[in-house]
């Protein structure tokens, strides 16, 4: 039998998602004193605070039946972060890994196009556990990781 995240389930991964990229673009805004990428990490990591904001809003909204919640959902917080912290920030071979070493604008921009990329499949392998009557709030989400990753690639092109 299938496990089904519910939308509050999916709301805070996306949190969690969100936030732990805005704090890695505010540590590598710090760690550069070229204006250039100073200024490209302050962006992405303001970026990322308004998909926060974005996903905070629709929690706000989401009116959550009590039976459709994890009956642990304090230990599934837990799990989904665990998650979202090995596959996208902590391991050796995650996008934002690569993007510490990385050493041009353009790269840069491409290993954050990536992590992008990385969150929205990961959005999307999500959805077969998402019962039908909770796709749309899905949907929503990946239309926001859509969005970013359409914003990267514009500034990506104009440089």
């Amino acid at each position: 039998m299938p496990i089904f995240y519910s939308p509050v389930e999916l709301i805070e991964l996306a949190v969690s998602l969100e936030r732990n990229g805005a704090q890695f673009y505010q540590e590598l805004s710090k760690s550069t004193s070229a204006k250039p990428l100073k200024n490209l990490f302050v962006f992405l990591a303001k970026e990322e605070k308004k998909h926060e904001r974005f996903f905070r809003t629709l929690y706000k909204k989401t009116q959550e039946d009590p039976t459709t919640i994890a009956y642990n959902f304090d230990e599934m917080k837990l799990y989904l972060k665990a998650i979202t912290e090995s596959r996208f920030f902590r391991s050796p071979q995650s996008v934002l890994s690569k993007l510490i070493n990385a050493k041009t604008p353009q790269k840069i921009l491409s290993y954050a196009i990536d992590f992008e990329k990385e969150t929205l499949l990961f959005y999307l392998e999500l959805s077969s556990m998402v019962k039908d009557e909770h796709q749309k709030l899905l949907t929503e989400i990946v239309s926001q990781e859509r969005s970013h990753i359409k914003k990267l690639s514009e500034i990506k092109e104009s440089i």
